[in-house]
């Protein structure tokens, strides 16, 4: 059937309900014009089947001689008219985005049973230890699972729904919305406490005449200096400009005397930074560095918190890493474990050193569905009959063969055929080898079963890699002679089994040679950047931000080369590897390509207004191009209501793909620019927290209407920012603020202390710069 959940209009996404309107509108949804081809596609499919398949059972389904399927097909083709786009819709509200059970009154309150906590504290019969959820009873909304048909769902609220059941899609995520709140409170307090210097830097103790004449109004209360004059400078060179990465040419100037002496000048800075200002500015370093010091020590708490809150098969289960190669037997290890905790052991899972022959079968998996669609809709694959179905196959039309060539790597049927039957030998070949044990996951009937197992084989790693017998009693070494090394595994979602069993060395090699590639794309980004930066500040800053949106692309193909257990330990990777990435792109190269002394200079070709663009647009254009989504809405609306291929169709409506490393990388970038250039822009304080709180409800909204559901990801990046992000930022933001406060005005000027020649004195002379620019220069006598 179509219509598997009943939705009542109401309840429905406004996406939905405005394709729902259109519908009615060919040029939106061309459905009688495509309806008379799937029928023949369909009335095709049924004609091979009879001509070329024998059938044995009332299903339809040509079987063998142990009566194992033949038809393989991911698509659902039993009708002759083509699927409804509704359906679709009805898919990613139901399968793509996440959806809450609707509680009846009487539901709300605490089962008596609960053992008064609220809490279930063993597995239910018809729940999946791989896919449960265990909430507590008064949580406002209980998570379902996709596609839930036995209940009735709901998407959940935007506004209404609390931070701490965002923890529901990973405690990582309810961290996650936590520190944007929480450091978008402390960056807002340290703006007010840096509103003094503001207030200098805006006055006429800073410059004279105050801050007239700036480029951007927002710049109004940044170390901008508006006051500068040519003074001479006799002693001057022109190598000690041109000598300067990168060179300046417009802060050196020459001219001859009327006696053909060569007077030189330089461009001076009259803007001198006092104690107070650098005072309010140290004050903020140490106010943020205590808080987020705080909110660190508070974070190991709210972990806590979220990891009670969220009772998931992790807290029934245990992983065993480097177990014994032989022990395959799930049986033994369900006997040792059930003496070990004395209670029943629910599950026993053993991953196997059998990669390539993982790979493999996903690779065949990935071809059949990459035959499929070159098929015609309603044509379902039947592997005794490819040949001769890729052998019938009408002629593909030409978008379809691109959009395969370009999204799938698949360039022609015939192909993918060859390929199938590579890795049909290639998987018969690796299924007849023998394969060691990598690791093992047991599920116990209650947590209080995990929790005693955790704590009865507790021991030091090195007594696990040197077997040291005498770490345990007898009856805690598995058959009596192996000390095991358990803990508490990762989301079931969250397992990498393609790359469990690859070493620690192999990892080392891996990574190696991802840091590398990291590097070469930060030299790569940097030169981009300079050369963007040449044009003007605002071409600079748009370059960021398509770098930044690149990077977590880019990052993630660069990662598919490591290997991980596990996806926390992959986001991890990304979450460093895009850190590098976005902060060198944002803040560092900026300073690097911006002279020295034309750090404090006016304009929209200099540093302070590349800084300014750079946090506009972070705070506008970019939550901006979130929310709408625009990639993901033209699948649903243009390309969706023109595909009547279900698996074709389901792409477009597969939802935003994202990471919480890329999430957490946006939020770090705006904090890192802020303490990098907080001296010489105070307000970059007011910009970051407007910012964190706008990707605070952005985000929210993408997670709960836009995007895709993502594994489930535990505590691995919240731990990595609060023991290494975090320090490193308070230690960015120590260091440059002392180096600004030293290097003011920023001209490399300094004072003689005599008065210069006659021959200098002069007004309104006109001398030339390095860069070939006529200036005019006054010089009083006496200076």
């Amino acid at each position: 059937s179509e219509d598997l959940y009943g939705d009542d209009v109401s309840t429905m996404t406004y996406g939905r309900r405005l394709a729902k309107y259109l519908s009615q509108y060919s040029w939106y949804y061309p459905y009688e014009k495509q309806e008379a081809k799937y029928r023949e596609a369909a009335r095709r499919d049924r004609d091979f089947e009879e001509v070329h398949v024998h059938h044995d059972d009332d299903d339809g389904c040509e079987r063998d001689a142990d009566g194992v399927h033949h038809v393989i097909s991911f698509r659902d083709a039993d009708d002759d008219k083509p699927p409804s786009l509704d359906a679709a819709w009805a898919y990613f509200e139901h399968v793509v985005l996440p959806r809450h059970f609707v509680r009846s009154e009487d539901a709300t309150a605490p089962s008596s049973s609960d053992g008064g906590g609220g809490i279930r504290q063993s597995l239910t019969k018809t729940a999946s230890v791989f896919t449960m959820s265990l909430e507590k009873t008064n949580d406002k909304y209980q998570r379902a699972e996709p596609g839930e048909t036995e209940r009735p769902t709901a998407l959940y609220p935007i506004w209404d729904t609390p931070e701490e059941q965002l923890a529901d899609f990973g405690i990582g995520v309810g961290l996650y919305f936590n520190s944007l709140k929480v450091l978008s409170i402390i960056l807002a307090v340290a703006g007010l406490i840096c509103i003094p210097a503001m207030k200098f830097y805006s006055g006429t103790e800073y410059t004279v005449g105050g801050q007239v004449g700036l480029f951007e109004g927002g710049l109004a209360g940044s170390a901008i200096c508006t006051d500068q004059r040519w003074v001479a400078c006799p002693t001057c060179k022109p190598k000690d400009w041109e000598a300067s990465f990168p060179p300046v040419g417009d802060r050196y100037a020459e001219m001859e005397s009327d006696n053909g002496e060569k007077l030189t000048f330089i461009l001076r800075n009259f803007c001198e930074v006092q104690f107070h200002p650098g005072l309010f500015l140290f004050i903020a370093l140490l106010f943020v560095t205590v808080s987020i010091f705080l909110y660190g020590l508070r974070t190991e708490r709210k972990e806590i918190d979220f990891d009670e809150a969220q009772q998931t098969t992790t807290d029934y289960s245990i992983e065993v890493m480097y177990p014994p190669k032989d022990a395959r037997d799930p049986e033994e290890w369900r006997d040792f474990f059930t003496r070990v905790s004395g209670e029943h052991v629910t599950v026993c899972t053993i991953a196997l050193d059998n990669e390539e022959l993982v790979r493999a079968l996903l690779a065949r998996r990935q071809k059949y569905m990459h035959l499929e669609m070159f098929m015609p809709t309603a044509t379902k694959l039947r592997r005794n009959k490819l040949k001769e179905q890729v052998a019938t196959m009408p002629k593909v039309s030409w978008w379809k063969r691109l959009y395969m060539a370009c999204m799938h790597m698949a360039f022609s049927p015939r192909m993918v055929y060859n390929a199938i039957q590579q890795l049909e030998r290639r998987i018969e070949e690796l299924s007849k080898k023998e394969y060691d044990v990598s690791h093992v996951f047991v599920t116990f009937e209650t947590e209080a079963a995990q929790r005693e197992v955790l704590r009865k084989l507790d021991t030091p790693y090195r007594n696990v890699k040197k077997n040291n017998l005498s770490a345990l009693p007898e009856e805690l070494r598995f058959r009596g002679k192996h000390v095991l090394w358990v803990q508490e595994p990762p989301e079931p979602d969250a397992v990498r089994w393609q790359d469990l069993d690859d070493t620690f060395v192999q990892r080392v090699k891996q990574q190696t040679i991802t840091v590398l590639l990291t590097l070469i794309c930060v030299g790569g980004g940097g030169a981009i950047i300079a050369a963007a930066r040449r044009r003007s500040a605002a071409v600079a800053a748009i370059t960021i931000i398509i770098l930044n949106s690149l990077t977590p692309i880019v990052v993630k193909q660069i990662v598919k080369f490591e290997s991980h257990p596990d996806a926390g330990s992959m986001q991890t990777s990304l979450y460093v590897k895009m850190t590098i990435l976005r902060w060198f792109n944002t803040a560092i190269i900026t300073t690097i390509i911006t002279p020295f002394t034309n750090t404090l200079t006016n304009g929209p070709d200099y540093l302070l207004q590349s800084i300014y663009a750079i946090f506009f647009a972070e705070l506008v254009k970019t939550p901006i191009l979130q929310v709408t989504d625009y990639m993901s809405n033209l699948k649903r609306h243009f390309f969706g209501p023109r595909i009547f291929d279900r698996r074709f169709r389901a792409e477009q409506f597969a939802g935003g793909y994202w990471t919480l490393a890329e999430r957490m990388t946006d939020m770090t970038k705006v904090m890192f620019l802020t303490f990098y250039y907080a001296i010489v822009f105070p307000a970059s304080f007011f910009f970051a927290s407007g910012t964190l709180l706008l990707h605070y409800w952005t985000d929210k909204f993408c997670i709960l209407r836009c995007w895709q559901r993502a594994p489930l990801i535990g505590t691995n990046l919240a731990k990595f920012s609060r023991f290494y992000i975090y320090p490193l930022l308070m230690l960015t933001y120590a260091l440059t603020l002392a180096y600004n406060y030293g290097s003011f005005p920023f001209d490399m000027a300094c004072e003689l202390d005599t008065a210069v020649s006659e021959a200098y004195v002069m007004d309104d002379a006109t001398a030339t710069n390095l860069d070939g620019d006529p200036v005019s220069v006054t010089i009083e006598e006496g200076d």
